[in-house]
């Protein structure tokens, strides 16, 4: 499902989808992350997506995808957020989208 993406001091996106491959139960499922800021963002800075019900995070998961090298990221199962931190001196660019997955278990 579709979560909110807010990054910590700016307007918000052009583009935030969320998605996940599968909602099977007890099944893994890619969790996939595609942003385009409003306007550039540049780190440290802190995205947060809220509200993914359903799933769980591994202590070391992965992310990839061609945006994972600019970021890193935090889970937390007892509010089902998924916190990327944009390292600095990155940023993410305004004119195409920055995409990254990770991949969880559905419980």
């Amino acid at each position: 499902p579709a979560a909110p993406l807010v990054a910590s001091g700016r307007a918000g996106f052009a583009v935030k989808t969320v998605t996940s491959s599968s909602t099977a139960a007890g099944q893994p499922t890619t969790i996939t992350v595609t942003m385009r800021p409003n306007s550039p963002i540049s780190g440290p800075q802190t995205i947060t997506i809220t509200n993914l019900v359903g799933v769980s995070i591994a202590d070391g998961a992965t992310l990839s995808g061609a945006g994972a090298s600019l970021l890193t990221y935090g889970w937390s199962d007892a509010t089902d957020t998924l916190t990327l931190t944009l390292l600095f001196p990155n940023t993410m660019p305004s004119d195409s989208d920055t995409v990254v997955t990770i991949t969880g278990t559905n419980p």
